[in-house]
């Protein structure tokens, strides 16, 4: 009789700041990554390298909905203020504001 292995210890590769908290959530055209909000910020994960990143808007405003256009290049969010915000998706610069 073959011995059965029943215990694996593992070891901690990474660990992620939370990435979702409800509400909308969306992944890129090319899937490459997973958009979704945190409260006043805007949660970007890399799924194919794990690593995650944010669009810090504007403090104690609410992020209500988001849109990302089909080519990936850039980010619109809307705030609770009705604050519209248009980002650069790989820099997270903010390229423009509409109130």
């Amino acid at each position: 009789m073959d011995a059965v292995r029943l215990k694996t210890s593992l070891k901690v590769a990474r660990t992620h700041s939370p990435i979702y908290a409800g509400g909308h959530a969306a992944a890129t055209a090319d899937g490459r990554f997973l958009v979704s909000t945190v409260n006043c910020a805007v949660n970007i994960l890399d799924l194919s390298s794990g690593e995650s990143r944010s669009i810090q808007g504007v403090p104690d405003d609410e992020v209500t909905c988001f849109a990302v256009k089909p080519d990936g290049k850039h980010i619109l969010v809307a705030y609770r203020s009705l604050l519209l915000c248009y980002y650069d998706f790989a820099t997270g610069a903010k390229l423009r504001s509409w109130k």
